[in-house]
């Protein structure tokens, strides 16, 4: 049996109504939120509120923990990489939602903590902050895909061209401006209202872009693949740093797919093409940032399982992509 929700009879089918038939307002994710509160229980609640806090606050403490390998090699030249970017923003992601995890479990036990006293109205800093470090991790982790594609297609220009800072510069380049925007605007411009711009309005279009930057993160992880089976094929044996790579990469491309990708595609396949909201759909977007956080931890615990390995066997732990360059590089000139 399918089961849907249906907007003639919701009794909050303004909200719904935006969503659908105002092209400025049709992402109102908080209002959307909000309502979506309605389909899970307290004792639901409180399980997912706890165990969210669990996988935060143990996602930050391995990301963390990554940045050791790093900080032996703070002398190198390399120590500043598009790999160093994505754990800073997973560990920046990391740490905004085990606050937001400790205000739900405050106000399961309805306690009022001064901090969190309206964090959750839309233009609130609070309330930006957290949706910033939810979306910037789909910054680094472009910029971390395309450092990966390069060294296996064109390793001497990766190298020459010294690609690694220069994505590593983009993508804060890219974040800085980002979280300018974002203040700024929540600063000059009223948040929402009949103005024609807005820093809802700002905020919605931006949230679309960090959407595609996943998929494009996506498409660069499957172009990554296809040029290491063609490296594969070239060379009859492969070094172990550059398996390691390709293990990180995998795991992360398989998580992302599944936790980030499938929920989002779903959400946004239902607000453009359907007049009714799925509960089924409503239900895997309310666990949204639930899944994302498993990714985020799946992704920095295997990157420091890899990287502690690879620090043991006497090898130096750089980056994964600076240390897969010369293997490469050998492979072309055979």
């Amino acid at each position: 049996m399918s089961y849907c929700y249906s907007m003639s009879y919701n009794p909050m089918s303004y909200c719904y109504s935006l969503l659908f038939k105002s092209r400025q307002l049709k992402v109102r994710l908080f209002q959307y939120w909000s309502d979506m509160n309605a389909f899970i229980g307290p004792l639901e609640s409180a399980f997912k509120s706890y165990v969210e806090f669990a996988i935060n606050l143990i996602s930050t403490t391995v990301a963390l923990v990554v940045f050791v390998p790093y900080f032996k090699q703070r002398k190198s030249k390399n120590f500043i990489g598009p790999l160093l970017i994505y754990l800073a923003t997973c560990t920046f992601y990391g740490v905004m939602h085990t606050l937001d995890s400790i205000s739900h479990i405050l106000q399961i036990h309805k306690i009022n903590a001064w901090f969190f006293n309206d964090a959750f109205v839309p233009g609130h800093w609070y309330y930006m902050t957290l949706t910033l470090s939810t979306n910037l991790i789909f910054v680094s982790g472009p910029a971390l895909a395309l450092d990966r594609f390069c060294i296996m297609t064109a390793p001497f220009k990766y190298s020459h061209w010294k690609l690694s800072q220069k994505f590593s510069i983009l993508a804060v380049l890219i974040c800085v401006c980002t979280i300018a925007l974002f203040y700024i605007s929540l600063i000059v411009l009223p948040y929402d209202g009949p103005n024609i711009i807005s820093a809802s309005l700002i905020k919605n279009k931006l949230l679309i872009g960090f959407d595609v930057s996943l998929m494009v993160e996506f498409v660069v992880h499957i172009l990554f693949f296809i040029q290491y089976w063609r490296f594969v094929r070239r060379q009859k044996t492969i070094n172990p740093t550059t398996i390691k790579a390709v293990r990180i990469t995998l795991v992360q491309i398989v998580s992302q797919t599944i936790f980030c990708m499938i929920p989002k595609i779903l959400f946004r396949g239902n607000l453009l093409f359907s007049k009714v909201l799925l509960l089924w759909i409503l239900r895997i977007t309310m666990y949204y940032a639930f899944l994302l956080s498993i990714h985020v931890l799946l992704t920095c615990s295997f990157t420091l399982y890899t990287l502690c390995k690879h620090s043991s066997s006497g090898q130096k732990v750089v980056s994964i992509a600076q240390n897969s360059v010369s293997n490469s590089a050998k492979a072309s000139m055979r």
